[in-house]
């Protein structure tokens, strides 16, 4: 692998003609002080023991020191070395309520969009560790795997709906059953599992599923979304995207949701992490990452990588030895008067 890292700074070499015009007007100078200061003629025999092609040789020397450390500058690279790079951090899968009842507005603008802001945050703050995403409603599907792509994972994110899950209903334990088999089998490093639900209308056995995560070494923690009083109506959408109305109860009843920070609770009990109720400040996203931010690192991966090495230290080098030699190499030389 041959190159410069900084090709750029090449351009001082145009300092070059006028480093050599420096020297001639110093040696111009020095030559009007010298016949200055005294006789003529004993300042011709002074004059006449310097020797020019010396002085061309000590310029050269500092042409060689000045370039030389120029290329040191641009960081020259030739051949290349073996480098196994590691990735540490955690690995982390978000798992997002997307059933209908997260449409409701007890908070603003939804539970849904409130969830979608706090996990953005999640995706931004935990940046560098591996993250996921699984979406959950009457079923649950991996939207994507683990990645450090933080760019990607944030795409993925913006285009969630509850139109995402044709199958409605809120299936806990199989979402958390998705994440765990989203885990790479036999990885050191720690896992965790960010639940974000309104817990409302849940299915099957979540308490079960969480006991098998934490069997795995899987620390699970929730974040509920909605609001605490009475309950919210469950908005219906037309084909536009426009509220037609609100959902009914067999009795024709207006149906209410309501948070179910009950179940959640246990479910973090049983697995070992701790429950927030999410808020629209930010703070308990925040605590929340301080704690996972706190968790020990393990080995997420590693790839040997070609890298190429620098030789900025042979220009170095050179331009220490031509400013040496030019130091001791002396302009004069004094001859025996006879």
């Amino acid at each position: 692998m041959n190159g410069l890292m900084f090709p750029s700074v090449l351009v001082l070499l145009l300092l070059l003609p006028f480093v050599a015009i420096f020297f001639v007007w110093r040696w111009r100078v020095r030559a009007a002080l010298l016949y200055s200061l005294g006789d003529a003629e004993q300042l011709a025999g002074l004059v006449n023991t310097i020797r020019y092609s010396r002085r061309v040789v000590k310029l050269a020397l500092w042409f060689v020191a000045v370039g030389a450390l120029i290329f040191a500058l641009s960081r020259p690279l030739w051949g290349f070395e073996a480098a196994i790079i590691e990735t540490r951090g955690i690995s982390v899968m978000v798992v997002l309520d997307v059933s209908a009842s997260m449409d409701a507005q007890d908070v603003n603008p939804s539970r849904l969009e409130q969830a979608k802001f706090a996990v953005r945050d999640l995706f931004t703050a935990l940046a560098g560790n591996e993250l996921g995403l699984v979406l959950f409603a009457g079923q649950a599907i991996i939207q994507f795997p683990l990645t450090t792509d933080t760019g990607a994972a944030e795409s993925f994110l913006n285009a969630v709906s509850t139109r995402s899950m044709t199958r409605q209903g809120t299936v806990i334990d199989a979402a958390i059953r998705s994440a765990v088999r989203g885990f790479e089998a036999g990885r050191s490093g720690t896992q965790v599992i960010i639940l974000v639900s309104d817990g409302e209308d849940f299915e099957g056995d979540p308490l079960r599923a969480a006991d098998e995560a934490r069997e795995q070494g899987i620390t699970i923690y929730a974040l509920g979304v909605g609001g605490t009083g009475e309950g919210a109506p469950i908005p219906v959408y037309d084909a536009n995207g426009q509220i037609a109305g609100y959902k009914s109860e067999a009795d024709g009843n207006l149906a209410l949701s309501r948070l179910n920070e009950v179940v959640l609770q246990q479910v973090v009990e049983r697995a070992g992490g701790r429950y927030w109720h999410l808020d629209g400040g930010g703070d308990s996203v925040r605590t929340l990452v301080n704690e996972v931010g706190d968790l020990e690192d393990g080995l997420l991966g590693s790839q040997a990588e070609r890298r190429g090495i620098e030789r900025f230290g042979i220009f170095v080098a050179l331009s220490l030895l031509a400013l040496s030699v030019e130091m001791l190499l002396p302009e004069t030389t004094f001859n025996e008067v006879v």
